[in-house]
């Protein structure tokens, strides 16, 4: 097949797509009805409002699974509350593919599926090899038939498009499969999502503890601000960050994946709508108000306490309703101050830095990603606010550091005056006895 030509073929019929729907393509591809934003959302309507996007935990993993596939009436029942909450909101308009988990070894023209690597808000995600480059690739099929499905994975390219950050893998090809299901192909990142290293570190494996200190996960979030930095300087919102799409590749590179919900400054200004993922929504975005660059800071925000300190941000809820009303004035528990058997306190230092993106008043939070790099970055080289004792007790340790580092001659000071004051308590200690 000649790709050029099928890629001609695909941005025509992308084209005309558009104009045959002459509406907005946000509200053509993620509008939610209003009637499921005012009610009760429980896990037998997933299937008609909300994109499978997240496994809850991956602990329960199996016993989510269970109570997604089962068609019970008890539409009490909290599990499936939980689970909705942490999902990607997404349209009402998907069907199944012929490309799915019961055809991983389907041959598509020139890219052999291997695996099934995981499902986004838009589109389900293959590992795939590259017969004519000899290389591995990620396949992502989008859901839904037709002009939806185009639409969807026009959403997708024409915003990974306007980035160009290591960050963000690229796309290599844009095409349909024999039946018409538009596809695209792009870098496949090999790694673990912070979803799973979460996971690990709430376990207690050492060796995920090891290597995931405090100080590389806060350099982490530094390199998911650096990414933000290029997408908003480039107008461009996610509006679904999570640790599920964010991947830390073998070298400890970051990649921020699934774009499909991404949307314009303008258009998130003017066509405010409800969709991304519950747990990790802004107050004003899960209210379905206009967001700019601060709806996304306060999910890194969420991201960050979470990575910190293994503890959810997001109040306790067991409906949408709820956790949205919380929402708009809830502060998350000061983030040193959360204990966790596997690591006990996360250290002081990081605290402004994560609570400032996590305020309901938009005019107390960052007001770009680039000033929340600043106060990680600051805290990470210890000029950090002192704000309690803790911080006033390690500040006054890093000077006094510094101090020592400056000269040999700051040492032989410290330890003179060490062996005074030793001297000088003697001397004290020695009259008192006999004087008295």
């Amino acid at each position: 097949m000649d790709h050029a030509d099928t890629n001609a073929g695909f941005q025509s019929t992308v084209n005309e797509s558009e104009q045959e729907m002459n509406s907005n393509l946000d509200q053509t591809v993620l509008q939610l009805s209003d009637e499921y934003f005012s009610a009760t959302l429980f896990a037998d309507h997933l299937d008609m409002t909300v994109a499978q996007a997240q496994v809850h935990r991956t602990q329960n993993d199996a016993h989510v699974q269970h109570h997604l596939e089962s068609n019970q009436e008890n539409e009490q029942n909290s599990l499936e509350q939980k689970t909705l909450l942490s999902k990607t909101f997404g349209p009402s308009l998907f069907s199944d593919l012929p490309l799915d988990q019961t055809h991983t070894h389907q041959t598509l023209e020139r890219f052999e599926v291997q695996s099934k690597l995981g499902s986004g808000a838009f589109g389900d995600v293959f590992g795939a090899h590259d017969r004519d480059l000899n290389r591995n690739v990620a396949l992502k099929q989008f859901k839904g038939e037709g002009t939806q499905a185009l639409l969807a994975c026009h959403n997708e390219l024409r915003f990974v498009g306007r980035l160009e950050h290591p960050s963000v893998p690229p796309v290599y090809q844009a095409s349909r499969t024999h039946e018409g299901a538009p596809y695209i192909v792009m870098k496949q990142v090999e790694g673990d999502s912070l979803e799973h290293i979460i996971a690990l570190l709430q376990a207690g494996d050492a060796k995920t503890h090891a290597k995931y200190t405090f100080r590389y996960r806060a350099q982490l979030i530094t390199q998911l601000l650096r990414v933000m930095i290029q997408a908003h300087g480039s107008r461009v919102l996610h509006r679904d960050i999570k640790p599920e799409n964010i991947k830390i590749g073998a070298q400890g590179e970051l990649y921020l994946l699934d774009w499909g919900i991404a949307e314009d400054f303008d258009v998130a200004q003017t066509n405010p709508i409800l969709c991304g993922t519950p747990l990790y929504m802004s107050p004003e975005q899960a209210q379905a108000k206009p967001i700019g660059p601060q709806s996304d800071l306060y999910s890194i925000g969420a991201v960050a306490y979470e990575l910190m300190t293994l503890s959810q941000a997001a109040p306790k809820a067991q409906t949408l309703q709820e956790l949205v009303d919380l929402l708009q004035s809830h502060k998350p528990k000061i983030p040193d101050f959360v204990f966790h058997p596997t690591q006990r306190y996360m250290p002081s230092e990081y605290t402004q830095a994560i609570i400032k993106a996590l305020t309901p008043d938009l005019t107390k939070r960052y007001t770009s990603a680039h000033e929340m790099l600043l106060y990680f970055e600051a805290a990470l080289n210890d000029e950090f606010e002192v704000v309690c004792p803790r911080t006033f007790t390690k500040k006054m340790t890093v000077r006094l550091n510094k101090w020592l580092n400056h000269s040999l001659q700051n040492v032989l000071i410290l330890y003179a005056s060490l062996l005074l004051l030793v001297i000088a308590l003697v001397a004290v200690g020695f009259l008192l006895a006999r004087f008295l």
